[in-house]
């Protein structure tokens, strides 16, 4: 199943191809890195996690992983992740592969 940014008036969210609700936009590093801030941002204010997360579309979990990469990096900690796994642990040497 792929995903896709979609633009919503008052927020960036994340969106299901399959909706098909809104025309989709491509988003790039900044305003991702930017949309995550301000969501932050509002957290470290005292807001609660989860009325942000519903503000701006995402689950609380995310909201407190950004929140998380935040404390430890600061900005560099909200721009997107690689999800490819760092290491195979089952993985087969390249000498058995050949």
């Amino acid at each position: 199943m792929s995903v896709r940014w979609l633009f919503c008036p008052d927020r960036w969210s994340l969106a299901h191809c399959e909706a098909g609700l809104l025309p989709w936009v491509g988003v790039d590093l900044q305003q991702l890195t930017e949309y995550r801030y301000r969501a932050v941002r509002e957290v470290l204010g005292g807001s609660p996690i989860g009325e942000v997360a519903a503000q701006y579309g995402t689950s609380r979990q995310t909201l407190h992983a950004w929140w998380k990469r935040f404390e430890r990096e600061g900005m560099p900690g909200l721009t997107g992740r690689s999800r490819r796994p760092r290491n195979s642990p089952t993985r087969l040497s390249s000498e058995v592969e050949a």
